[in-house]
């Protein structure tokens, strides 16, 4: 069992397989390799703090393929032969900083600065992906990235000064040199990604991790751990969202099955790979969105457009998605609903008979999976009289889970159905109505059938200054911006752990204006690495001299939904997470 070996910022690293199968690569980036510049605070795909970009070579493909994604739900064990990049290895103080990062000091994008390195990896692997990008690009990619008190204004004003066409002062696009692409580190030239061609089998501390090269291994793995509790690899990001999924005895990384990447158009159908990402998918569907039979794509295209966000996107797979339905029914699949309601199928690989079948989506979520893995994506042709919308309504346009979803596929000939109609909805019952799916003349009804467009957005901050004063009231640039660009500043968590260290965590009440009967916390304490839990009758000075003031933690009335209760510490951050 070899280890596994990567590159982070050129720098060869072997790990033996002697961790936990779920350990991330946010995890060893800050407490293995000492590069906490990679910050972590979600743990859900969600906040973009945690961004990386990666380099490595499909199975399907002799072109490099750099992107971003989301550290904290890559699984560590999946980027053997990649080649990964920090916002420290792109510039800092000592080797000088990267564009990107002098650009959002210049700009006044940071305040605090713990999420400005996730900002910029995001950038530097869309202009990977991008180089000669346009604002809507920027907007469209920054969906996945919060921060808590700059604004978003300087942030995006700094991000689309690299663009052709934002009207930002000072804007200048960056030569394609400047990104310092990754060259190999042993030869220096183009990297070939030989490195990542293996197959790999690896007894790691808590489970098996394998990782197949052929559908035919695949084939032989799932079957010979048929009685094993099995999970299959690819973007994880569903572990973002369940988090309690598993334990799982076996793992099986997908990204080298060449099978599963395959994208072909027939006379009737297009045909995309099970692990085609989503991303790519978004691409494909563009490229042939005026295709005969195919126009529908654009508007799949337009709602997979604000499926999750642009670095879940870059990771996650059109299987991997689906199988999120398939086995939490209650997840809102936008892939699900628009896909099923255009009539898509599913083709089914069969470990124990090594033969295909085809099903529908909605087959398809009764099918025993157990020793089975999806292996394409099946899109029909329309004909030219049916008429295919989608929908979503969301808390937020972007990075969002639907409140209700809804597809409609419907023939239609001069405003009239023909036919059988296809209406999928999701998160509602089948109590609904149809507005204007075919251009209503009736001007009341007109604005149903579109989703809104929000145009790319647009600010001006502007001061008075007084030159005569000059250099006194001058305005500067924030001094320790370009740190905070290149993750050098430190925060709290940043800072060596201290020996016999504890983790802590709020323990808050789910119901408000309640009466607290009493607090059991011996579930908790019994979970090892758990150490203690303090409430209001362990702290020294609960209540405060000001009658205006709460409590420190509730002891007799709740006041509100999640008002504290107490504190947990246990021995590793793992140990009180889910409290």
């Amino acid at each position: 069992m070899a280890d596994i070996c990567f590159h982070i910022n050129g720098k060869e690293h072997r790990v033996p397989h002697n961790l936990p199968a779920t350990t991330s690569l946010n995890e060893y980036l800050r407490e293995q390799a000492g590069l906490p510049g990679t910050k972590v605070m979600c743990r859900e795909a969600g906040c973009g703090c945690c961004a990386v970009t990666v380099t490595h070579l499909p199975p399907d493909s002799d072109v490099l393929k750099t992107y971003s994604v989301q550290s904290c739900l890559t699984p560590l064990y999946a980027v053997d032969g990649w080649q990964i990049s920090t916002v420290e290895g792109i510039g800092n103080q000592t080797d000088g900083f990267h564009p990107i990062q002098e650009r959002i000091a210049k700009f006044n994008g940071t305040q605090c600065g713990y999420c400005t390195p996730g900002m910029v990896m995001n950038m530097y692997g869309l202009l990977h992906q991008k180089p000669n990008i346009t604002a809507q690009d920027v907007e469209d990619n920054f969906d996945g990235n919060i921060c808590r008190c700059t604004g978003y204004r300087p942030i995006l004003d700094a991000m689309k000064s690299f663009t052709e066409d934002a009207n930002i002062p000072g804007r200048k696009t960056i030569d394609i040199e400047d990104l310092n692409k990754n060259l190999c580190p042993k030869t220096g030239e183009k990297c070939s990604g030989s490195c990542s061609s293996r197959s790999l089998d690896l007894q790691l501390s808590d489970a098996r991790w394998y990782r197949p090269i052929s559908l035919a291994e695949l084939g032989k793995v799932m079957e010979a751990n048929k009685s094993k509790k099995t999970k299959l690899v690819f973007g994880n990001t569903a572990s973002g969202i369940y988090k309690n999924d598993g334990p799982f005895q076996v793992f099986v990384d997908l990204h080298r099955v060449k099978e599963l990447f395959s994208f072909e158009t027939s006379e009737k159908n297009v045909r995309f790979g099970a692990a085609t990402t989503l991303t790519q998918f978004l691409d494909k569907l563009r490229a042939h969105q005026e295709n005969q039979g195919l126009n529908y794509f654009s508007h799949i295209h337009k709602h997979i457009k604000v499926v999750a966000n642009s670095m879940v996107r870059n990771s996650a797979s059109i299987a991997g998605n689906l199988m999120i339905k398939r086995q939490h029914k209650e997840f809102p699949s936008d892939i699900f609903t628009t896909l099923e309601a255009a009539g898509a199928e599913v083709e089914i690989f069969d470990a124990a008979t090594s033969k295909k079948q085809s099903v529908s989506l909605l087959d398809f979520l009764k099918v025993n999976m157990s020793g089975k893995v999806l292996t394409a994506v099946i899109l029909p042709k329309l004909a030219d009289n049916v008429v295919y919308r989608s929908f979503k309504i969301t808390p937020r346009w972007q990075n969002a889970h639907a409140y209700v979803n809804a597809g409609f596929k419907i023939p239609v000939k001069e405003q009239v159905i023909q036919g059988k109609p296809s209406v999928v909805l999701g998160g509602i019952s089948a109590d609904t109505v149809l507005l204007g799916l075919c251009n209503s003349k009736n001007a009341k009804l007109q604005s149903g059938s579109e989703n809104l467009h929000r145009p790319v957005s647009s600010g001006l901050q502007t001061y008075q200054e007084m030159a005569s004063e000059f250099p006194l009231k001058h305005a500067l640039p924030k001094m320790t911006a370009p740190l905070q660009a290149s993750g050098e500043a430190v925060f709290v968590n940043d800072m060596p752990k201290l020996q016999h260290e504890l983790y802590a965590a709020f323990v808050v009440a789910d119901q408000a204006s309640a009466t607290i009967a009493s607090i059991d916390p011996s579930s908790a304490l019994a979970i090892p690495g758990v150490m203690h839990f303090y409430g209001a009758k362990d702290a020294i000075c609960n209540e405060f001299p000001d009658p205006l003031l709460p409590s420190l933690f509730a002891s007799k009335e709740v006041l509100y939904n999640g008002e504290p209760l107490g504190i947990i510490l246990a021995g590793q951050f793992d140990n009180h997470f889910y409290f």
